[in-house]
């Protein structure tokens, strides 16, 4: 599960569980509810600070959201400070991607509240959100214009990570060494290219993501991407069919886990099925 995940991660991060105490031989992180101060099982006196998160999933078909990750670094007046915890959490958060079963995830830093425990302010602290953003499979079945867009930018950059694709470890953050790329469907109708006795052809609409902290790493490999698609104006299918491109947009400015920077319009054809007609037998001839 997704909070399995995220618990593993954050719980290994020395940093900031150095931060934290200790419950039962273990930093105090918990999924959504801490034990009682009165638990036996705290290894000392001292029960904070803690992160407690939460995460509420929901699905989403345009992949603008699919939930949201809250945390709560629970302090003390004797404890460590939230502001040394909070900027340690984010990082250990914020532009990661997890995986849980074929499912994967980008959580996306989006705000931090302070909060204390009212009248004697004893218990504080702060709680972060995160958005978490879907990235499902999109290989459907042939021919599969992702799959062609994958396979594509594959030679282009065997040094990236394809989701969708590649093997997705449960943790991931892009680097500028092996970027994530990611290609999404947006939407299949009927092509304005005249379809044929043997084949119907339909329009695509795809969205490239090119993730790296870099700015430059990212434009670069859009630039690439673009530009090698517009030279050869269409990509070939395995089967010998063909991607043809309409029209190439980029948008540098847009955000690339939320967006992507690269829209593809093009049409491809589907063969039709035909039976085979049975064979004529007993011809008479007048």
């Amino acid at each position: 599960m997704l909070e399995q995940v995220l618990y593993r991660h954050i719980s290994s991060d020395a940093h900031l569980t150095s931060l934290l105490s200790s419950y039962s031989k273990k930093p105090a992180v918990f999924l959504q509810i801490a034990p009682n101060d009165t638990d036996k099982h705290w290894d000392s006196n001292m029960h904070y600070a803690q992160v407690v998160f939460d995460i509420d999933t929901n699905t989403d078909v345009a992949r603008k959201t699919a939930g949201t990750l809250r945390a709560d670094v629970i302090c003390s007046n004797q404890s460590k400070q939230p502001e040394e915890i909070n900027h340690i959490l984010k990082n250990a958060i914020d532009g990661y991607f997890f995986r849980s079963g074929d499912d994967v995830f980008a959580a996306v830093w989006e705000r931090s509240d302070g909060f204390s425990n009212e009248p004697d302010n004893k218990i504080f602290g702060n709680v972060m959100t995160f958005s978490l953003l879907a990235f499902p499979p999109q290989i459907t079945s042939e021919p599969d214009p992702v799959a062609l867009m994958n396979e594509k930018t594959e030679q282009l950059f065997p040094s990236a990570v394809i989701i969708g694709k590649h093997e997705i470890p449960e943790v991931m953050k892009p680097t500028n060494e092996k970027p994530a790329v990611y290609w999404s469907l947006i939407g299949i109708m009927p092509s304005s290219v005249p379809s044929t006795y043997h084949c119907t052809w339909y329009q695509s609409n795809l969205h490239l993501s090119v993730m790296a902290p870099n700015r430059d790493v990212r434009n670069s490999i859009v630039k690439k991407i673009t530009e090698n698609l517009a030279a050869d104006g269409r990509v070939m299918f395995s089967d010998g069919g063909q991607f043809i491109i309409h029209r190439l947009t980029v948008n540098t400015d847009a955000d690339p886990i939320r967006t992507g920077q690269l829209t593809v319009e093009g049409s491809y054809g589907i063969l039709h099925g035909y039976q085979k007609s049975p064979s004529l037998n007993n011809l008479y001839f007048y």
